[in-house]
């Protein structure tokens, strides 16, 4: 029997889809594992940045930070309410707002 026009356009639309849905999947696969890899690095970065912080602390306190230090800098830094404004400007000092604007005024 030969084939219809029909028959082999089908055929050709049906080859083209699934070739179309295996290329969506390695595409999604491929953006599932470029969102890990961010997220790994963006896992880093932080955990890079707190070990900094640490260090800063325990050069500050001249001695190594212990468990009980945690509570007690958490404390000390909330109760400082007096040289927030201070504080925040200094440590915001140079950075801008995704507006464009500084936040030091």
């Amino acid at each position: 029997m030969e084939k219809t026009a029909a028959e082999a356009a089908g055929r050709s639309c049906a080859q083209t889809t699934r070739r179309a849905a295996g290329k969506a999947e390695k595409l999604d696969r491929e953006i599932r594992e470029l969102q890990r890899e961010q997220n790994r690095v963006l896992r880093r970065q932080r955990s890079h940045r707190l070990i900094q912080a640490g260090a800063i602390v325990e050069h500050v306190l001249g001695r190594k930070l212990e468990d009980d230090d945690l509570e007690r800098l958490l404390n000390t830094l909330m109760s400082v309410e007096a040289c927030d404004h201070f504080i925040t400007r200094r440590m915001n000092a140079g950075r801008e707002d995704g507006d464009g604007s500084n936040r030091e005024t």
